[in-house]
């Protein structure tokens, strides 16, 4: 039970009342004495008063106030009489001390709300002795000295309140200790010590209930310590974390919740990379590579970075692989064009690859060979132009050279070669006319009226026209292919102008 705060003194403090001028009575002839000796004592007040005027203009501004108290009490002793000057200087200590001793109530309350006399009895009492004091100097008229104890006290009082709050850290981390040593009763006496110097104190209702909880969180642990040996690891994590929601603050709890998810994190990593290794065995690169990743978002490791680049890796070479393979088809196909699609796209895989690289080379060169020589069997009448002839020559030979020449390319060479020699071998022409038309067999020559002629011309196409006075002209275009052997064709003007 709280114990009520004593009343202090000067927690009631009044201005003391203070007489200047009273005399006591007395009969007729101290009368007359005291006259005398007024008359007496009046120039010498007179001369006290007049330099208590003139002494403010001699001194400097930072007179004490300790002087001016010292001279006003003379004045008042000497005089019997108050000034408006010194009841003006009364009332400012007054004022000055109420201010203190406001403070010091205050200050004073709060520390018995702590209960100061369970920690700080001795001090607190020095300093409300002090006060007391400054009461009884305050009474007696000695308002510097009353206000400079009233100070002391307040100084001291502040001190004592100063402390409080290191005082409290120190019982709460003293009974933190005890706590996390399981430490029941010294916890329990720790929170009353508590709860007496700082009511209401939020930590240490948290660490009440922390220590009503402590049994059942003890009992959580121990049961997820023989999950975790027994490798049941949810169930584990399932008891710990019970243990934590209770007191998140307990060490031991989060330090097996840490182990625990540790050898949780460590089987889910095992269990991930196993399944990597199979789907890379199986050449299943995406599963695979799925795997990895999943391990190395469990736990970063290099085991699992070194394999999401091996599965990256062997991907690589099996899509080249893969390609190089249809590659290889279409070229036993003899279908170049196609074929150097497929190391083009290799080569993007791979760059640098010098084996690729030259792959597509030779399939290039194949399918342009292959485009040229099909061109030129497309038209054998261009066989018989000498630029036409000479470039299909130097095909043929350099097709010739070729290891291995394929199905088709034999045939297209051999088909190239016998086109070349019908190019060469000339074809009889037979020209009639009547006998009356001039004729003009362009490239080859103008001839006189005839009846007929043979020419023997290289295939190829050819123009022929004819002209007669008084006549329209004719003109007709023909072609000699290779490996005929004779054409025949009528040129006459018939048609009257």
């Amino acid at each position: 039970m709280t114990k009520k705060p004593e009343q202090s003194k000067y927690t009631n403090l009044k201005a003391a009342e203070v007489r200047f001028g009273e005399e006591p009575p007395a009969d007729s002839k101290q009368q007359g004495r005291g006259h005398f000796r007024l008359y007496l004592l009046i120039p010498f007040v007179l001369l006290i008063f007049g330099g208590l005027l003139v002494l403010p203009y001699l001194l400097p501004d930072f007179t004490s106030k300790a002087a001016q108290s010292t001279v006003d009490e003379q004045t008042v002793r000497l005089t019997g009489k108050i000034s408006p000057y010194q009841k003006d200087l009364v009332a400012r200590y007054r004022k000055s001390v109420q201010k203190i001793v406001t403070q010091l109530t205050d200050i004073q309350l709060e520390l018995e709300k702590f209960r100061v006399d369970l920690w700080a009895k001795e001090a607190f009492l020095l300093a409300r002795s002090q006060a007391e004091a400054g009461d009884s100097l305050f009474q007696a008229g000695r308002y510097q000295e009353s206000e400079q104890s009233y100070a002391d006290a307040l100084a001291k009082m502040q001190a004592i309140l100063d402390s409080h709050s290191t005082l409290v850290q120190s019982r709460i981390e003293a009974i933190e200790k005890s706590l996390a040593a399981n430490d029941f009763a010294a916890t329990r006496s720790g929170l009353l010590e508590l709860t007496a110097i700082s009511p209401a104190n939020e930590t240490a209702e948290s660490l009440r209930v922390r220590l009503q909880n402590r049994p059942r969180v003890l009992e959580f642990l121990a049961a997820a310590r023989i999950l975790q040996e027994n490798g049941q690891l949810t169930e584990a994590l399932t008891s710990v974390n019970q243990a934590v929601t209770l007191d998140a603050a307990y060490e031991p709890a989060r330090r097996l919740l840490g182990e625990i998810r540790s050898s949780q994190r460590a089987a889910s990593f095992q269990n991930a990379m196993s399944r990597a290794f199979l789907a890379l065995k199986k050449k299943a690169f995406d599963e695979a590579e799925a795997a990895f990743i999943e391990a190395n978002g469990i736990s970063p490791d290099e085991r699992a970075q070194a394999g999401i680049q091996e599965v990256r890796q062997q991907r690589l070479l099996a899509q080249i692989g893969e390609l190089s393979t249809q590659a290889n088809l279409l070229e036993e196909k003899e279908e170049w064009a196609k074929a150097a699609a497929f190391h083009n796209r290799a080569l993007l895989l791979k760059p640098d690859s010098v084996e690729i690289i030259q792959r597509l080379e030779r399939s290039k060169s194949r399918a342009e060979l292959d485009q040229r020589i099909k061109e030129l069997l497309a038209n054998p009448l261009k066989l018989s132009e000498p630029k036409t002839h000479s470039l299909a020559l130097q095909i043929l030979n350099l097709a010739g050279d070729l290891k291995p020449v394929g199905e088709l390319l034999g045939s297209q060479l051999a088909a190239l070669e016998k086109s070349l020699n019908l190019a060469v071998q000339p074809v009889r022409l037979r020209l009639t006319s009547d006998r009356m038309t001039r004729v003009h067999l362009y490239r080859v020559g103008r001839y006189k009226p005839f009846e007929s002629m043979e020419l023997e011309l290289k295939p190829g196409q050819y123009t022929v026209s004819g002209t007669r006075r008084g006549y329209r002209d004719v003109q007709h275009t023909f072609t000699l292919e290779p490996g005929s052997s004779s054409f025949e064709i009528e040129v006459r003007c018939e048609e009257r102008i």
